[in-house]
């Protein structure tokens, strides 16, 4: 798909919130872990050219640790209006060791997302389902959540795109018919 205004209406471009663990993303205590790294960054990358406007805590923060004196109270209510603003929350939930990367952050703008009725869309390892909390895996059957393998969205952001868009029930190349 090539970047175009296939995704704006008169009103706005689709928005999506970019989710996934941070302070685990710390594995060694100093450096961000380089494969959650690159999967955040293919994926703002590939997502932006399709024309989505995309918001991320890991691009705000600079795939840094908050500086001392950060004030908690407003990356809470940042991260909420990023959440009440978009049209869908994407996460990543990539395995390290065999279990998910701990992330309460993550757990809570998903509990939002659902709780607010917005389309959520889990990057997860397909392959490795049974890592994953039956909870998880039981989203969907009361929540609009779909779970989609990670590897596939960050190697194909347009067609992570056209799976947004369906979650929304929006065409990607016809967005106003939302």
């Amino acid at each position: 798909m090539t970047p175009d205004a296939s995704l704006r209406t008169a009103q706005r471009p689709m928005r999506v919130l970019l989710g996934g663990p941070i302070k685990a993303g710390f594995r060694d205590g100093t450096d961000f872990d380089a494969r959650l790294r690159l999967y955040v960054d293919r994926l703002l990358t590939g997502l932006r050219a399709t024309g989505m406007v995309i918001d991320s805590a890991h691009e705000a923060e600079g795939f840094s640790r908050l500086p001392e004196g950060t004030v908690h109270a407003a990356v809470v209510r940042r991260d909420h209006q990023w959440l009440t603003g978009c049209d869908a929350y994407a996460c990543l939930l990539p395995l390290r060791d065999g279990t998910v990367y701990p992330s309460i952050g993550t757990g809570v703008e998903l509990g939002w997302a659902t709780a607010r009725g917005i389309p959520v869309i889990a990057l997860v390892e397909v392959a490795r389902m049974a890592a994953y909390s039956p909870f998880l895996r039981g989203l969907g059957s009361m929540f609009d959540v779909t779970l989609i393998d990670i590897d596939e969205a960050v190697a194909d952001p347009a067609g992570f795109a056209d799976a947004i868009a369906a979650a929304v029930g929006t065409s990607v190349r016809a967005r106003g018919a939302r």
